[in-house]
């Protein structure tokens, strides 16, 4: 599979490829394990794991050792919580779009790097301040679908290459290089 430059700092896409590949129709048999291992080794999921574990531990310890300091415990306590809630939010999100999402092929129509917006999102290579915006047509349907993602992989997109695109309830939840199981 030839995913681009930098795919290894995103390997939820490489797995999510790799099982879509295998199991093109829902309902997909998904282990555990390996798609928590490759959702944490992602930067973004990396990072708000981590941080999670640091504020929680921080808070905990202010609360405990440092009494006077309780607000800030409290106020460390609660981002413990919201960064490991879009780590948990992300893998219910992803896994159950694996699991019974539809996969379709998908051509690249347009492809180009830029900035990233401020008003991005949450989940990619968060640091390299590069994102890329292009647009992708579904094999046999004439629309034409505008896609942003701020992940290291997509920047070796180019018009014509082919892409999963893995929606749930009709909307795209994950877009993920294509390569075929032959």
């Amino acid at each position: 599979m030839n995913t681009g430059t930098g795919s290894r700092t995103y390997p939820l896409v490489e797995f999510a490829a790799a099982t879509v590949s295998r199991q093109p129709i829902p309902i997909r048999s998904i282990a555990m394990w390996p798609f928590l291992v490759a959702l944490l080794r992602g930067l973004d999921c990396a990072i708000y794991s981590i941080s999670a574990l640091v504020f929680l531990a921080l808070g905990a310890f202010s609360i405990i050792a440092l009494p006077g300091a309780a607000v800030v415990g409290v106020l460390s306590l609660a981002a413990g919580v919201i960064s490991g809630g879009l780590v948990i939010v992300r893998y219910v999100h992803v896994y159950r779009a694996l699991q019974i999402g539809d996969a379709v092929e998908a051509e690249i129509v347009r492809s180009a790097v830029g900035l990233v917006r401020l008003t991005g999102t949450p989940w990619g290579d968060l640091i390299n301040g590069t994102a890329v915006r292009g647009s992708y047509r579904i094999r046999g349907v004439e629309s034409i679908v505008d896609y942003y993602l701020q992940q290291r992989w997509a920047r070796s997109l180019k018009p014509g290459m082919k892409i999963w695109v893995i929606s749930l309830n009709g909307r795209p939840a994950l877009l993920a290089p294509f390569h075929s199981e032959s």
